[in-house]
């Protein structure tokens, strides 16, 4: 699934997903830090990006997910 098509998703959708293993957690934040990276020259509405604690914490879910964990609702 591209950038683009992650990024127009709701969370629900994506939380479904993610829970449905068509993407990761790391694929999501991903495609968030190229969009904002893609769109934020011209817009300049992110100051702060703080990529790895979200890839991080993307990893964490990833791993307990693998795991056979249930998250969420």
């Amino acid at each position: 699934m591209s950038i683009n098509e992650l990024c127009t998703q709701g969370a629900a959708q994506l939380a479904a997903m993610i829970r449905e293993r068509q993407v990761t957690s790391s694929d999501v934040v991903d495609a968030y830090l190229a969009r904002v990276k893609q769109v934020n020259p011209a817009v300049n509405a992110v100051t702060v990006t703080l990529a790895g604690s979200a890839r991080a914490a993307a990893a964490v879910v990833d791993k307990a997910l693998a795991a056979g964990q249930r998250l969420g609702p």
